[in-house]
């Protein structure tokens, strides 16, 4: 018997996400595979105290989003049902699934087998990357880019002023909602751009990165690391100035990598000088540079640009973030008539409380992915 692919594991859960039944696509279109399916139930319900041997093919052990997945599939048999993925596995549930499948009246689906074939009760290794249903961020709701983020913890780099960082992100609690990645089969029907880690760092545990989201065929990375960057397989935005770096240093990459998207500088109103070096190199080797305007919760603003700052609501919390009088007067510094660079924009349309930061409205992310897929194909 054929054994199925990671891949078709995926697309039948997103299928039974979707409405479909088990039985209707594995007994119609998998009839030469043979495999069990194993997932957490509370018992086995089987009729029998004992587990008895499984003898039809080899063992597909799911992921924890095929867990997850798999327990919106199933009939709440009673009040103490719990309600949640994470509470599914902490009741400690297990069940079985095989290629043909009968609904019990408990409401939970288990192996209809042949006399000749028995099924045995396997409890699976759990992995730690569990994540419930896809959380979106905000940010960039409606613009054609969606977000994942394949790690689980807080970004190795601990930028002071990143508000995954603060505890105040859409994702909060972390290891309630990491890892946080949408169902390939909706972002490919969507036609949906992936961005690879907006609260951490693609150059953590970066080879496994690159694994989990092979299944998206349209992605970026994000980064705060030089490090093999042309490792990767696609494009690759660079925060140049993270962290402690932000007011005083930053990364200046020559030679270029060829899947560099742009580089992602970190503005404030003191460091200017920074912010003209890192364009000043790569406007020179034609690389774009998307200023990204720092918005502060804790008191990190000098007190003589305070009056830069506002304290309003940026997204969904509230920071001191630059004003758009301020905003204006730096952008004036690279897009007048006398100073015009056309490799520098700002992150966002207008920042500022007359503008916004919304992902839809701006386009940079979506421009310069497929002007380096372009480029990277030649």
């Amino acid at each position: 018997m054929k054994e199925l692919t990671r891949q078709q594991r995926m697309e039948i859960w997103a299928r039974v996400k979707n409405g479909e039944t088990l039985r209707e696509i594995l007994n119609k279109e998998y009839t030469d595979y043979g495999f069990a399916v194993v997932i957490k139930t509370e018992s086995c319900r089987c009729g029998s105290p004992e587990p008895h041997p499984f003898r039809s093919g080899p063992v597909i052990e799911p992921s924890r989003e095929e867990i997850c997945n798999a327990y919106f599939t199933l009939k709440e048999a009673e009040e103490k049902t719990p309600r949640t993925p994470a509470q599914f596995l902490e009741r400690g549930h297990y069940y079985v699934v095989n290629r043909s499948f009968r609904e019990l009246g408990s409401g939970y689906l288990l192996s209809n087998t042949p006399a000749d074939t028995e099924i045995k009760l396997i409890l699976p290794k759990l992995r730690e990357n569990l994540w419930p249903n896809y959380i979106e961020n905000p940010k960039t709701k409606a613009s054609g880019i969606i977000c994942c983020i394949p790690q689980t913890g807080r970004c190795p780099m601990k930028c002071k002023d990143c508000f995954f960082q603060s505890g105040r992100s859409y994702l909060e609690p972390l290891d309630d909602n990491l890892p946080n990645m949408p169902n390939p089969d909706w972002v490919e029907k969507h036609g949906y751009v992936i961005r690879v880690n907006d609260g951490n760092d693609s150059n953590n545990r970066g080879k496994s990165v690159i694994e989990s989201t092979k299944l998206y065929k349209r992605k970026f990375y994000n980064t705060a690391i030089p490090k093999d960057l042309e490792n990767f397989d696609a494009p690759v935005v660079l925060t140049v100035n993270p962290a402690e770096m932000t007011d005083t240093k930053a990364y200046l990459l020559d030679p270029i990598p060829k899947n560099l998207m742009f580089v992602r500088v970190r503005v404030n109103t003191w460091n200017l000088s920074l912010v003209d070096e890192v364009i000043e190199h790569y406007s020179a080797r034609g690389i774009p540079i998307i200023l990204t305007f720092m918005a502060y919760f804790d008191g990190q603003i000098p007190a003589e640009h305070k009056k830069n700052y506002t304290f309003r609501i940026r997204t969904i919390n509230s920071y001191h973030a630059i004003t758009t009088k301020a905003w204006k007067k730096i952008m004036v510094r690279y897009l007048d008539d006398k100073k015009y660079n056309k490799w520098v924009y700002s992150c966002g349309k207008i920042e500022g409380e007359h503008g916004t930061t919304a992902c839809r409205h701006c386009g940079n992310c979506l421009r310069e992915y497929f002007a380096t897929i372009e480029r990277m194909t030649k």
